[in-house]
């Protein structure tokens, strides 16, 4: 999700250039705006409807023919009838990942479809270490600060998919 710039100047910059730099690899990224409370900044900014976004953008990426494969990352059991449409539906092959020890999403009566269990080390092993905050993206070969998989940077809950599309791009959810 986007920083709003006249709330949050900085933020709302590095994530411009996130997506810029992302893009520029052939990702295409889609964001939607963060949801600001009235008692905002006592209480933080939240990631409203990302599931439901994510799985809205899965089937219709799949519906159009923009993508042959997605991994969607999620143990939210509101997905998978959005997944099935996909599954049953379209061309597109699709799996879960979900965090080892996490609940395994399945189509009733099937062992569908297959799930990827996911450890810490993997999310550390590709996990984006660039600092954007800068005007200029300076990778770093440790991270500034230590977030979990459980954290800020990939809530278990939170729905990420990673999809190559037909044409040359390759489609993203980001959070």
């Amino acid at each position: 999700r986007a920083p709003n710039p006249t709330r949050q100047a900085v933020s709302a910059r590095a994530n411009d250039r996130q997506t810029a730099d992302w893009e520029a690899t052939g990702v295409t990224v889609v964001r939607s705006n963060l949801q600001y409370p009235p008692q905002w900044p006592s209480q933080p900014a939240a990631e409203k409807g990302i599931d439901v976004a994510l799985a809205v953008n899965v089937v219709k990426y799949a519906m159009l023919g923009n993508i042959d494969a997605a991994i969607v990352f999620t143990s939210d059991k509101d997905i998978p009838p959005a997944i099935e449409l996909v599954y049953a539906d379209t061309p597109c092959h699709v799996e879960l990942a979900c965090w080892s020890g996490g609940r395994r999403l399945r189509f009733e009566g099937t062992q569908a479809p297959w799930c990827h269990f996911l450890k810490e080390s993997d999310f550390l092993s590709i996990r984006d270490l660039t600092d954007y905050t800068g005007p200029n993206p300076v990778r770093m070969s440790q991270p500034s600060s230590e977030v979990s998989p459980s954290g800020d940077a990939g809530a278990s809950e939170s729905c990420h998919a990673w999809s190559a599309a037909r044409s040359e791009e390759h489609t993203s959810e980001l959070q």
